[in-house]
């Protein structure tokens, strides 16, 4: 991904020439990242000092190179690019083309076609997803090749980058998950396209797998690309989440940004040792029978004020819970000898507590 890239065009060296055919026609309809490329690709092209690859541009503008690919493609879709690639599929060589500048009369006649199109399809279409229907995982509906045929003809050049991207041509059982995204997800197709983007980047090439992410960010209200983005960067998840959800029995799916907020609380700003994190979810199931990440938050509050950093620590703590909070009434009961355990597994059961009183000292920690 980070080999050099050929720029094939002559012009004049020390400046850079904008189209007005670009700055009228074809800028106002991209985003503010794909015209920065392009003004960069123009800039470049004409010095040879100018270094471009796709790993480059990423690092300049600070943006993934999957971005750049997508800038790229969506411009080659617009006619400015040709793109030349070698076997696996990267970018080896661009070709600066120079569309035909559109009169205004066939500006005219294609927004109405398009608006007449719009609407003689708008109640054909599916329809947008019920946010109150959240039940994941979602059954997946068999579309109808008539509903598969207008999914394909209106989302052409979605289909075509998605095809770019994964280097091959789309099945139909790859188009209906992109129907139903649409169709009971709400996606729009930016935000499917990102989604195949982002999915590559995890190392994720097929459609069912891409499905959980989806189901993931429509459990999480992401709408748009933007949101995509954030949600993203602030929910990789490490080893240790995949251990709290092993712990409570949730799934990626059922994992929301204010949980994973609460695990980076506990790893990150607390400093809490990883047996100490899932010792406290561990308790919790065994307490409340469900996962709750507000419980297992007051448990690892009330250890890290009181400077718990080891089980042995967790098993004084127990020892002095138990001297101040005594039995009401010890004349049925054997007197034990105290032992100390041995490190518990994360799934091991609860010790035996006076939960209201545990609940008390927890509030008033």
């Amino acid at each position: 991904m980070g080999s050099q890239i050929l720029l094939h065009e002559d012009g004049i060296d020390g400046s850079t020439l904008v189209p007005n055919n670009f700055l009228d026609n074809y800028m106002p309809n991209a985003t503010g990242e794909y015209v920065k490329i392009y003004l960069y690709l123009l800039r470049c092209r004409n010095r040879h000092e100018c270094s471009f690859s796709v790993a480059s541009v990423a690092d300049r503008f600070q943006c993934t190179e999957g971005d750049v690919r997508r800038g790229l493609l969506f411009w080659e879709k617009a006619g400015l690019l040709h793109l030349e690639s070698n076997a696996r599929g990267d970018v080896t060589g661009i070709y600066f083309l120079n569309p035909a500048v559109p009169s205004l009369a066939d500006q005219g006649v294609s927004d109405l076609n398009h608006d007449l199109t719009a609407l003689a399809t708008l109640d054909a279409l599916p329809q947008a997803a019920d946010p109150a229907a959240r039940t994941l995982p979602m059954e997946i509906p068999m579309y109808s090749k008539t509903q598969v045929a207008r999914f394909t003809e209106e989302n052409g050049e979605l289909l075509y980058i998605c095809g770019r991207y994964l280097g091959r041509y789309l099945s139909q059982a790859d188009v209906n998950y992109l129907l139903f995204w649409q169709d009971k997800l709400g996606f729009n197709a930016d935000l499917s396209e990102y989604l195949v983007e982002y999915s590559l980047t995890m190392g994720t090439n097929t459609f069912p797998k891409m499905n959980k992410t989806a189901e993931q960010w429509f459990a999480n209200e992401i709408r748009d690309v933007e949101q995509a983005k954030i949600f993203s960067k602030t929910t990789r998840f490490t080893p240790l989440m995949e251990q709290v959800m092993e712990v409570f029995g949730i799934t990626k799916q059922m994992f929301k940004a204010p949980e994973l907020a609460f695990v980076r609380k506990w790893s990150r700003t607390w400093k809490m040792p990883e047996e100490l994190i899932l010792e406290a979810c561990s308790r919790t199931i065994t307490i409340t029978r469900e996962p709750s990440f507000d419980y297992a938050d007051r448990i690892l509050s009330n250890w890290h004020n009181n400077q718990v950093t080891t089980m042995e620590d967790v098993i004084a703590l127990d020892d002095k819970f138990r001297t101040s909070h005594p039995p009401k009434s010890t004349s049925s009961r054997k007197s034990t000898t105290h032992t100390t355990p041995k490190k518990p597994a994360y799934t091991c059961a609860g010790r035996n507590y006076d939960n209201d009183a545990l609940m008390r000292d927890l509030l008033q920690s």
